[in-house]
């Protein structure tokens, strides 16, 4: 056993300045928090039976100091050789940033009197104590030793402490944390400059996985165990536990909701202007002024957030974390669900203007991704991180750099910036290329941090946009181009609805050339009423209009029959629910047979 240092304060003294405390306490409490040791930690003990939180600070008789744990990037925890290293006296974990004393502030407090010679026990959920030289000491508010710890300490996640023996601790009384046992006393109230010497308690903790929005963690402390030297329990010794780091991701990627937005199937636009069929997005702007459907571009916006960078210099985010440096990298890469159109770029602007006028809506300061400003499907880039999370905006625009409602109160004073995800028309010259749709935009995306003792972000995939038509869809998977064969759609709505197909075969390819026709006009229907589509004349159409040549370079070319079967996929601009099909054979005997006709109507077939 350790023998107590001698400044272990007399039984006579600690009588003096505790007499008439209470000492039929529950529990005993912690108090926590970030600075210096609070000036009233010597005003008087805590007179409480059990654990009761005020918002006093500093810490008052009447009422415990709030809990403020310190916070910890969740991306540093992965550590060199030993762990990561949380060092309670770092110069991060200040009150308020510029203030000249730091440190994580722990204060163990009894509710009941704790006897001489008595054993403590304090452990650690979710880290160990390390870097304290072994030894760990329980400071009176005079600044003497009342408790020390007995045995090994690094490396442990529970400590016992020895209480001085024949000294009755009184209740109320609050003991300070410290590796050192410094503090010296100037009379019955110490001012900040005589904590110099004291110095908050070390400890280590150690993540392996990467990391995601759910990687949170807590280091919290408890007393588990309050026992005289005869064995008997204190139950004023025992307390809860309380949480003293906070371990939560400093970087978010992506935070928002996908843009749902739709192909214009129509020939004409929100404008009234004449176009070309699925040449453009639905849009909702008179003069294309909207912010995410505009007529050549579908905008997501998503946000970045650094909780180590903070709205304005005094409010504290995160307390240790990582400065990106050029060597931080994201990887991003785009895919969909379907085929877009050869014509469809994707981009991650930085910047759209908000502000009124004929140019609200514009996007600018593209990210350049690889050889080309847009991004080509299914090719991973690696940009700088800092290029998504610095902010970059508009003089005057109010719209970039929020942080979701969605993201409650993690980082309500945390920098953000906003980026623009977007789908965009790139053909907008005769003949233009028509879009693609019913697909969903998907953005990979990793955060790689620099350094072998950083943890990296989780591979994520985030659905950006939803791109769907304004129309009813109906397809048809096996036609032939014969005498007889036809495809008759009702259009049930009040208005008259356009009709485009999209056509391909069996060809050796169907993406050379023009093996596979996209939007080709056929006649309109009227409103309440039916057309039959005959399939030759639906080719012929595809032919003239699009140069179709998917009745060529057939894959079976033993199989005569091949050139004269195809796939089509009708669009039709009325509701879904309005509009149905159904598809005839002529078989070589002279008899019809029906064909399925698939759809997306929410009705039963």
């Amino acid at each position: 056993m350790k023998k107590l240092n001698k400044a272990l304060i007399s039984t006579a003294v600690l009588a003096g300045l505790y007499a008439g405390n209470a000492f039929a306490g529950t529990e005993a409490c912690f108090e926590i928090y970030k600075g210096a040791p609070e000036t009233n930690h010597t005003n008087g003990s805590f007179g409480g039976a059990d654990c009761y939180t005020t918002a006093a600070t500093p810490a008052r008789v009447a009422g415990l100091a709030a809990i403020v744990p310190g916070s910890v990037a969740y991306e540093l925890t992965k550590g060199g050789a030993n762990g990561f290293q949380i060092d309670l006296n770092n110069v991060a974990f200040r009150a308020v940033p510029g203030d000249a004393f730091e440190g994580v502030q722990i204060v163990y407090i009894p509710t009941t009197d704790i006897p001489g010679a008595s054993r403590i026990k304090v452990a650690l959920s979710g880290a160990e104590f390390f870097g304290n030289s072994n030894q760990i000491f329980l400071l009176s508010p005079a600044g003497d030793i009342l408790a020390t710890s007995d045995g090994v300490v690094d490396g442990k996640t529970e400590v016992e402490f020895l209480t001085q023996s024949g000294v009755t601790i009184p209740a109320g009384t609050r003991m300070l944390f410290s590796k050192t046992n410094g503090l010296t006393s100037a009379g019955a109230t110490l001012v900040p400059a005589e904590y110099a010497t004291h110095v908050p308690v070390g400890i280590r903790t150690t993540n392996t996985a990467c990391v995601d929005g759910d990687s949170k963690r807590s280091i919290t402390i408890q007393a588990t165990a309050a026992r005289t030297d005869g064995g008997s329990s204190i139950i004023g010794g025992v307390s809860r536990a309380e949480k003293l780091i906070d371990i939560s991701p400093q970087f978010y990627t992506f935070l928002g909701t996908a843009t749902v937005g739709q192909v214009n199937a129509q020939t004409k636009n929100f404008d009234e202007a004449t176009i070309v069929a699925r040449s453009e997005f639905v849009f909702d702007g008179a003069g294309n002024t909207g912010l995410k459907l505009r007529k050549t571009e579908l905008v997501a916006p998503f946000t970045f957030v650094d909780r180590g960078l903070a709205t304005a210099p005094a409010a504290q985010v995160i307390d240790l974390k990582h400065t990106l440096v050029a060597a931080d990298k994201l990887n991003v890469k785009f895919s969909t669900t379907g085929d877009a159109g050869s014509s469809a770029r994707f981009y991650f602007y930085n910047d759209q203007d908000n502000t009124a006028g004929a140019t609200k809506g514009a996007l600018a300061d593209a990210i350049t991704l690889g050889a080309n400003t847009h991004g080509v499907l299914d090719t991973n880039y690696v940009k700088d991180a800092s290029l998504f999370f610095t902010r970059n905006e508009f003089a005057a625009d109010a719209e970039d750099g929020f942080v979701p409602a969605s993201f409650g109160a993690l980082a309500p004073d945390a920098a953000s910036n906003t980026v623009f995800v977007t789908v965009v028309q790139s053909d907008t010259t005769d003949p233009i290329t028509p879009l693609g749709f019913n697909y969903n935009v998907n953005v990979e995306s990793m955060l790689d941090l620099d350094g072998s003792t950083l943890l990296d972000h989780c591979t994520k995939t985030t659905t950006t946009h939803n791109v769907g038509i304004n129309g009813a869809v109906l397809k048809v998977p096996y036609s032939v181009s014969g005498a007889g064969n036809f495809v008759r759609i009702t259009n049930e709505h009040n208005q008259e609805a356009e009709v485009t197909v999209d056509v391909f075969g069996e060809s050796v390819d169907g993406t050379v050339g023009a093996r596979h026709a996209t939007a080709v006009r056929l006649a309109n229907i009227p409103a309440k009423s039916s057309y039959v589509y005959f399939v030759p004349e639906i080719i012929d159409a595809a032919v003239a209009q699009k140069n179709y040549s998917g009745a060529d370079g057939a894959a079976q070319t033993a199989n005569t029959g091949n050139p004269l079967r195809h796939t089509l996929t009708f669009a039709v601009t009325a509701p879904k629910d309005t509009v149905h099909g159904v598809t005839v054979q002529r078989l070589s005997t002279g008899n019809d047979r029906v064909m399925p006709v698939l759809d997306q109507n929410t009705w039963a077939q």
